[in-house]
């Protein structure tokens, strides 16, 4: 799941036996697209990240509140687009307008995230910066519960150099989520059960879904990851070299006079592609 210190420090501290207990974390929230799916609510002039759907605070306010006991706010960063940043950036006044990673069009979660991998990892100048992901719609009602699985998949990470994502047990067949394959177990606590995945599925017709819950052994997929920015970029170098090109050149314009028309450049020319799509289905191994 995610991450775990309140502490501004770089330096690994470990515990009796040896884990890594303290590390440099920061949490990604995914808060670009239109919200299509909760039309006619969500709008140009009111975007799903400024809604309520528990009839209090707005989804991306709840994702800040969520992630805030564990992560500084100075280590959190909205992923959006250009033309949502002024709406944002009003509704969350605290998040510096330095921690928004701004795309100038939308090119789905795999341009987001990889995006967000360099820019994270040029800021902090360590590759091995542990990088939580979450889409900002999630209804989380165990929040303890939630946050004490993030800080063991934050130190899985770490200590593996795996990509770790968050399954939910499924409570029906959908179709309108992806579906994780589990397989053996590899660490057991009180917060978390690990295993290795042994595929994906991306939203399956209603038949496969069926069976996917008759057979017990599947997990709808949150869209939660955790991993360090070299993990994801090595993932992302060997699945998609196109994305990764582009993202080698947008890292090289950084601090740069150039930065915003290479990201404009690379985004205009990338294929538009889930994280989901463009690595998970791909990978077959290094997954938990």
């Amino acid at each position: 799941l995610l991450f775990l210190t309140q502490y501004a420090i770089l330096d690994t501290q470990y515990d009796k036996i040896g884990r890594i207990i303290f590390m440099k974390n920061v949490a990604v929230l995914m808060a670009g697209g239109r919200g299509q799916r909760f039309w006619p609510h969500s709008r140009f002039d009111t975007p799903k990240q400024l809604l309520s759907i528990t009839g209090g605070n707005s989804m991306i306010r709840e994702t800040v509140n969520r992630v805030s006991p564990l992560i500084n706010l100075s280590d959190v960063f909205i992923s959006t687009t250009e033309d949502l940043f002024d709406s944002i950036k009003d509704a969350l006044p605290e998040i510096d307008y330095l921690n928004y990673i701004l795309e100038p069009v939308g090119r789905d979660t795999a341009a987001c995230i990889g995006l967000a991998a360099v820019v994270i990892e040029q800021r902090y100048k360590d590759s091995n910066t542990t990088m939580i992901t979450l889409p900002i719609d999630h209804i989380i009602k165990d929040s303890e519960k939630f946050l004490g699985a993030i800080k063991e998949a934050c130190v899985l990470a770490r200590e593996t150099g795996n990509l770790i994502t968050i399954g939910i047990e499924p409570s029906r067949p959908e179709t309108g989520y992806g579906y994780i394959c589990v397989g053996e177990e590899v660490e057991k606590t009180d917060n978390i059960t690990a295993c290795v995945v042994k595929n994906f599925t991306e939203k399956p017709d209603l038949e496969t879904a069926r069976k996917f819950i008759s057979e017990e052994n599947y997990l709808w997929n949150s869209g939660i990851f955790v991993w360090t920015c070299r993990d994801i970029l090595k993932a992302i170098k060997k699945e998609t070299p196109k994305l990764y090109n582009g993202l080698m050149r947008i890292k090289d314009s950084l601090g740069t006079l150039h930065k915003k028309e290479v990201v404009k450049e690379i985004f205009y020319g990338l294929d538009k592609i889930s994280i989901d799509y463009a690595i998970m289905e791909k990978l077959l191994i290094d997954w938990w």
